[in-house]
């Protein structure tokens, strides 16, 4: 585990990325691939994912995961939900993108290679979450609206959370597709963040979410980055946008209450 990506500030959460390395598949989900919905041979999945347990020191029985479809959404659940997402990827919580709880028998996580892994802790509240934020879900604001949701239900304030961005894909390398255009037609700062690079514009999914947590109010001395980009550090990271005909493994970004 220590050689996966920490968000260190807190010692009463674990929350972490991991990388690629130390795993069983092959090339081009080599080796850590923790996704069965990438076309990855499922038994070599299931070993990853033993592998991943044991060096997060959990059960799969308390891991909680989403069925993805980059949803705007987000559920509270706890130990009861344990297990969701183990044996397949559709076994998720379904319909949202983004979870939270109280519970600290529950470690809260998403599957991701380029896309915003959006970590976030109220230590008043003893509260952890997590945020799939790719381009999609960013482009229908979903950590403005997925925090604006748990601090209204949760009653707390903008000085109660903390937010740390894993790696991630950067604005060097995210190319700006004709679905993210029409996409960006219903979001207010899209423009904004297309950045031209190289000769081609490139989204800045990164600056994008972080102008929503300044939209939220939420100081920046409550928000840490990890900096890493998954593109360009292919020896730690999948890429979706670098693999080649986007075949590539997918990394588990988990949260927990110690």
């Amino acid at each position: 585990m220590s050689s996966w990506i920490h968000w260190t500030r807190f010692p009463t959460i674990v929350a972490a990325t991991t990388t690629r390395s130390d795993g069983v598949s092959s090339v081009p989900f080599d080796s850590l691939n923790l996704a069965y919905h990438t076309g990855d041979q499922r038994a070599l999945v299931e070993h990853n994912r033993r592998l991943f347990l044991a060096r997060a020191e959990l059960n799969e029985d308390q891991l909680v995961l989403c069925h993805q479809s980059h949803a705007d959404t987000v559920a509270r659940v706890d130990k009861a939900d344990g297990g969701k997402g183990a044996h397949s990827f559709e076994s998720g919580v379904p319909l949202v993108d983004s979870l939270y709880t109280t519970d600290a028998q529950c470690a809260l996580g998403i599957l991701h290679a380029d896309c915003v892994p959006v970590f976030f802790y109220a230590p008043s509240r003893h509260l952890v979450g997590i945020i799939h934020a790719g381009w999609q879900g960013t482009l229908k604001d979903v950590t403005f609206k997925v925090l604006s949701e748990v601090m209204t239900k949760e009653n707390l304030s903008t000085d109660d959370v903390y937010i740390y961005l894993g790696p991630s894909i950067t604005k060097d390398h995210l190319h700006v597709t004709d679905d993210m255009r029409r996409a960006g037609q219903h979001h207010a700062s899209f423009n904004q963040y297309v950045v031209h690079h190289n000769g081609e514009d490139h989204y800045d999914v990164v600056g994008d979410n972080l102008n929503q947590l300044k939209k939220l109010g939420i100081a920046e001395s409550h928000i840490d980055q990890s900096h890493l980009s998954t593109y360009a550090n292919p020896e730690l990271f999948f890429s979706w946008e670098r693999a080649e005909g986007h075949r590539t493994g997918r990394h588990i970004s988990f949260i927990y209450l110690k």
